[in-house]
């Protein structure tokens, strides 16, 4: 624990990523490349390197990839950008996130090279370096990472050896790092198809010349539909495993996760032990990857659908409640809590479909970045009912929540911390939707028809991380 705790305050005393680009300097790989010099190049050791971009879908695509491969016996790295809870889980030993200590004692390496070269990596490239370490370590066959800015100058593009390179589709992101020209975009996304690429293969379908031309090496370009991540994943697994695989039968980590957050939603968060809870049947093992694929997207998004049945005496302190609905009310209430890392133009139009197809009333809890485009909320905004605006602090700058209100000129903010926001919305759920009975110090439904409420916490990984630790906090 020591070990970590002294990582954590060397890596919050480096510089970001993108300070490199907000100071108008051209970062190269460099810097990246002279630390893994001196570590006696650990990124050779793998069998591959999986190299994946893109605009978004990288981390479902990561995820997919790793999961299939641990299916059929490789030992696999995994390097994800950013954490949504945990710095932890942005390095993964065969699919599970490395403990503190081991972070702690990898990134304290990262350290005393740093002191012996007389170079300070950035915040991203010390992490980044600690995981390929961290690969070598524990033997593993394939590394697998997720490019975090651009594409060509980012970290991940610094290891050498026999690599896939994997880029999911160009559009407006990072503008404040990467530019508004798509074109542009593109070029630098392109980047990862390097000479050391041995299988290059994307879903790109409007600057495949761009990209093309950009790459090293001929790219196979697959067609765009609702299961491209599934399908590039499949590709490169098929062309690492020199054999078909089945996708549909890979059970993703997150998806299993989802179960669980809802459980500990209710035993955490809404009840003491005295309460008693049951998630729908909608995560049955046999249905998992096909009716989550269908409602939601993989990778790291957290769904949790919730029913619940309250019964007994003390309902969550914070609500003020003096006594309980009865369960045959609370039985009428569905409340789904979607968290989801959306922040960028071309993933609110993916996702507005199935916003507005969700039934029931909508509540959105929204937040975002300094280095991405508050207008892309247009594009979802009046699917809601309710929009509240939140901010959080952290290393990376976030949009005032008045700003954000004024900016979309839809919503309103109850409390800028975005823990306090979700308690007071949850609570005025329960204000409207039971009423208490005075002579029997009960609570009945005021609509008799069932309720379905849907929380969306939407436009940053960290707002989502935020909201997880609130659920999860015991």
């Amino acid at each position: 624990m020591q070990h970590f705790r002294e990582a954590l305050n060397w890596l919050n005393h480096l510089s970001s990523e993108a300070k490199f680009f907000r100071e108008k300097k051209i970062p190269s790989l460099e810097i990246t490349k002279k630390f893994l010099d001196f570590l006696e190049k650990p990124d050779v050791f793998f069998e591959y390197r999986i190299i994946i971009g893109g605009t978004a879908g990288k981390g479902s695509v990561c995820t997919i990839t790793e999961q299939t491969l641990l299916k059929n016996k490789k030992t696999v790295t995994t390097l994800l950008s950013p954490h949504i809870e945990k710095i932890t889980e942005r390095i993964r030993i065969n699919g599970q996130n490395i403990s503190e200590e081991n972070f702690g004692s990898f990134i304290l390496k990262i350290k005393e090279a740093s002191k012996i070269l007389g170079i300070l990596p950035t915040y991203y490239e010390a992490i980044v370096l600690a995981g390929i370490l961290a690969g070598k370590k524990n033997k593993t066959d394939i590394l697998v990472a997720e490019i975090g800015i651009g594409g060509a100058y980012d970290a991940v593009n610094a290891v050498s050896g026999k690599r896939i390179s994997g880029l999911t589709f160009i559009g407006r992101d990072h503008t404040d790092v990467l530019g508004d020209d798509l074109a542009d975009i593109a070029k630098t996304k392109a980047g990862i198809f390097t000479t050391d690429s041995v299988f290059s293969i994307s879903y790109e379908k409007n600057f495949q010349k761009i990209v093309q031309k950009e790459a090293k090496n001929k790219v196979v370009f697959l067609e765009q539909n609702k299961n491209s991540n599934e399908l590039l994943a499949q590709k490169i697994s098929e062309f690492i495993l020199k054999k078909p695989v089945n996708i549909k039968k890979t059970n993703l980590p997150a998806r299993w996760e989802n179960i669980k957050l809802s459980k500990n939603f209710i035993k955490k968060l809404f009840f003491s032990r005295k309460y008693y809870f049951f998630t729908r049947q909608l995560n049955k093992q046999k249905n998992l990857n096909f009716s989550l694929r269908k409602k939601y997207l993989c990778g790291r998004r957290q769904p949790a659908t919730l029913r619940t049945l309250i019964y007994k005496k003390k309902f969550f302190s914070d609500l003020q409640f003096q006594s309980l609905p009865r369960v045959s009310a609370a039985n009428k209430v569905n409340i789904q809590i979607i968290l989801d890392g959306a922040h960028s133009e071309p993933r609110f139009v993916y996702i507005k479909s199935k916003i507005k197809n969700t039934k029931g009333k909508k509540i959105g809890i929204f937040a975002m970045t300094k280095n991405h485009d508050p207008k892309s909320f247009e594009i979802i905004k009046n699917y809601f009912d309710e929009i509240f605006w939140v901010q959080l602090d952290k290393e990376r700058n976030f949009w005032s929540a008045e700003f954000l209100c004024q900016k979309i000129k839809k919503g309103k903010i109850l409390d800028p911390d975005p823990q306090k926001t979700f308690l007071m919305i949850i609570k005025k759920f329960f204000e409207t939707y039971f009423l208490e009975e005075n002579k029997t110090n009960k609570y009945c439904v005021k609509n008799l028809k069932k309720q379905k409420i849907n929380i969306f916490i939407l436009g940053s990984f960290f707002l989502c991380g935020e909201i997880r630790k609130l659920i999860l906090k015991k």
